[in-house]
């Protein structure tokens, strides 16, 4: 049966849903509705095409699997997301150290005991004149253990008392601003000139020098409440500084070895029963307490370098160390003046030490003790150059950001300062390069011990009440629980 087109009623046309509809004469009466203007109250509508292609051959079901980017180089490789963490630190509000210098009283130190007396005016100057004046005691004991002799004063550890002081150590404190000290008329040159009469220790000592165990000697009971009283501060940082031109000897048991490093001991065996670097390290972090290690430093005056001396003995064995004239031969007899050049052997352990605290070592055949001392002045601040991370890093991401305590915010419109030249997170603050003297390492392991710390150096220590912003990603795969 036939209909007469004018008898549809458009709304009663089920609507095609596109114009792919092939099939019902619903499809073909709607196509005729959307063609006729005016049907019903509507606007008229035009079709739009769909895109399509044919595919040739019979239908199948796709096998491979979804496309995905690979980097090249670790194909099939998935890890864990890399967290981002960013550890902050606030520096010292004070500086306030405790200063121990422990020199060699071997008849071959004279030189160098007036040399540590001439320069010492710049190490003074360093704590004293700083823009945060700095709270500190100096003390001084010599290397000789064998030696006790009470009515000059002198045993193994026991300080050395200033000239007209009633502690045994120089102590300088800011007063009003201005640095007191306990010697003369209370003046840093007082200090100076004090501190210039107790490092020229002598030269009668044991030609054994044996730095390391008097100095634990000397921080230890019962000298360090009785005769030592006073001198270590539990809320002070710690420095001790080591002056010497031989090995320490503080081990057991000496060995034959070439190259000799020391006198009649001749060198420590590498790996000794008793008095291991190690040990030694142990004992001068525990000081502080757990936790407080990063307070104590040690530095050494000794001989930095490896060259062969031309040391003349009965028995022909080897040396190495430094001299100060390589064109002649090394004075023997220790007199000071007498021929031959000022030569040290090389002290690796002074070294080792050193370098795991975080402290420096400089040379001490330098002809000129200024610049040594002045980095040993900076080292022994009173200010934290360590700090601890709280997770392991991946090298290459470390940023480390210092901020003033008086951080100025910052955009593009107010630029910051040259003191302070990068605008971080709003707030002028200043990029530290990786890198020492003058930046900052990262170290993991130091003397067999686990650190896991950002360390700075020389004038990058970051000054009082200053913010340490160190943010990296985190190594989640790395173990780095033991330290060889």
């Amino acid at each position: 049966m036939s209909l007469p087109f004018s008898a549809l009623d458009c709304r009663s046309v089920p609507r095609a849903r596109s114009a792919g509809v092939r099939a019902g004469w619903g499809g073909a009466l709607g196509l005729a509705c959307l063609s006729v203007a005016g049907c019903g109250d509507e606007a008229p509508l035009q079709p739009r095409p769909e895109a399509y292609r044919v595919v040739v051959g019979m239908p199948s079901d796709e096998a491979a699997p979804p496309l995905v980017d690979v980097v090249e180089g670790r194909p099939g490789s998935y890890r864990p997301a890399r967290p981002r963490q960013c550890d902050t630190f606030r520096q010292e509000a004070r500086r306030k150290v405790d200063i121990l210098w422990v020199v060699d009283s071997s008849n071959s130190m004279a030189d160098v005991q007036q040399k540590l007396a001439t320069y010492f005016a710049g190490f003074v100057a360093e704590l004293a004149e700083a823009a945060v004046p700095v709270d500190f005691h100096l003390g001084v004991i010599t290397t000789d253990v064998d030696r006790a002799e009470e009515a000059l004063g002198i045993g193994p550890g026991w300080l050395r008392r200033p000239a007209g002081a009633t502690e045994p150590f120089v102590a300088c404190a800011p007063v009003g601003g201005v640095v007191r000290c306990n010697v003369g008329d209370g003046s840093a040159a007082a200090a100076v000139d004090a501190f210039r009469l107790l490092v020229q220790v002598g030269v009668d000592g044991s030609p054994e020098e044996k730095g390391l165990l008097a100095a634990t000697l000397a921080l230890s009971e019962p000298l360090r409440s009785t005769r030592n009283a006073g001198f270590l501060r539990p809320d002070a940082a710690l420095s001790v500084i080591f002056v010497s031109d031989e090995e320490d000897s503080s081990c057991g048991p000496y060995v034959d070895d070439e190259p000799c490093l020391a006198g009649p001991s001749c060198k420590c065996e590498d790996s000794p029963t008793w008095g291991s670097v190690a040990y030694f390290g142990r004992f001068f972090r525990g000081l502080k307490g757990f936790g407080n290690d990063a307070s104590v430093r040690i530095g050494a005056i000794v001989a930095t370098e490896r060259d062969v001396l031309d040391f003349p003995d009965d028995t022909g064995r080897d040396y190495i160390g430094c001299t100060s004239d390589s064109a002649v031969p090394c004075r023997v007899d220790g007199a000071a003046g007498a021929a031959g050049a000022e030569c040290a052997f090389h002290a690796p352990r002074y070294v080792a030490l050193a370098e795991a605290s975080g402290g420096a070592a400089v040379s001490i055949c330098a002809d000129d003790y200024s610049a040594g001392l002045s980095e040993l002045g900076l080292g022994s601040s009173g200010l934290r150059s360590d700090f601890p991370l709280g997770r392991m890093p991946i090298q290459h991401t470390i940023d480390v950001v210092v901020v003033p305590n008086d951080a100025v915010s910052c955009n593009d419109a107010a630029p910051c300062s040259a003191a302070f030249p990068d605008c971080i997170r709003g707030l002028c603050s200043r990029n530290v390069a990786r890198g020492l003297p003058e930046g900052w390492e990262h170290v993991i392991c130091s003397g067999g011990t686990q650190r896991n710390v950002v360390r700075f150096s020389g004038r990058s220590i970051p000054d009082p009440l200053h913010t340490v912003e160190v943010c990296y990603d985190v190594d989640v795969g790395t173990d780095v629980s033991m330290c060889q």
